[in-house]
């Protein structure tokens, strides 16, 4: 539960600005089975962001965070994965 709390506080300081920000608005993790430690988050813009973590799992927002999926990877994307682990 640590994990996911940390994970939603590194969210709201990645995709808000201090200065513009009138009222924090909680949003869901990733939802996973198992224990499944997140390592990475990148927004690419506001609303589009990557969360990556152990055994390679890999999600995508579109919507600031309120939702989580599973993007398609081709397989010169697994091959990218694979060099970096």
């Amino acid at each position: 539960m640590k994990k996911y709390l940390a994970l939603i506080a590194v969210l709201f300081v990645l995709t808000t600005k201090v200065e513009a920000q009138e009222q924090w608005l909680p949003v869901s993790a990733p939802s996973v089975s198992g224990d499944v430690n997140f390592y990475s988050l990148y927004f690419t813009s506001a609303t589009t962001g990557y969360v990556v973590g152990d055994s390679g799992y890999i999600f995508k927002t579109t919507n600031s965070g309120s939702s989580w999926t599973r993007p398609e990877m081709t397989r010169q994307d697994r091959a990218r994965q694979d060099k970096t682990r």
